[in-house]
């Protein structure tokens, strides 16, 4: 048995040891990885040279306005609550507002005779959202 003196600095270096044997196993299986992975094989992203080209389409879910014979129509891919309809003149005064809840489909809003013939623009307010539709 070790005298205990030479005992304890032997076990300090051994955690050490044991310690960057670890890191060097961790490093050296990174840089093999590296070169396995590096090979570019058939069928790779390279081989294609329009990849840039082609339009990548994200599928529209923002609410549709539109206005059609004194209706007001709006076409949403989800619920919205407290939804600010507000409609502006040729001046750009507000001659119709409206809070409502809309559902998760087509929702008609009859506007009222009085209005409909001097409708320039339609806003759509929802959560920090804007939707203008210019007639």
């Amino acid at each position: 048995m070790l005298p205990f003196a030479i005992y304890l600095p032997l076990r300090r270096n051994l955690k050490k040891y044991i310690e960057m044997k670890k890191i060097l196993l961790l490093l050296l299986g990174c840089t093999m990885s590296i070169f396995c992975f590096a090979d570019e094989g058939e069928g790779s992203i390279s081989d294609d040279p329009d990849i840039f080209q082609k339009p990548h389409k994200v599928p529209n879910r923002a609410p549709r306005v539109s206005y059609e014979g004194g209706n007001l129509y709006i076409v949403s891919p989800y619920g919205i609550s407290d939804a600010g309809i507000i409609i502006h003149d040729v001046e750009g005064n507000i001659i119709y507002n409206m809070i409502t809840d809309l559902p998760a489909s087509s929702y008609v809003i009859p506007l009222p005779l009085d209005i409909i013939t001097s409708i320039s623009s339609i806003e759509l307010c929802y959560r920090d959202n804007y939707i203008f539709l210019q007639l």
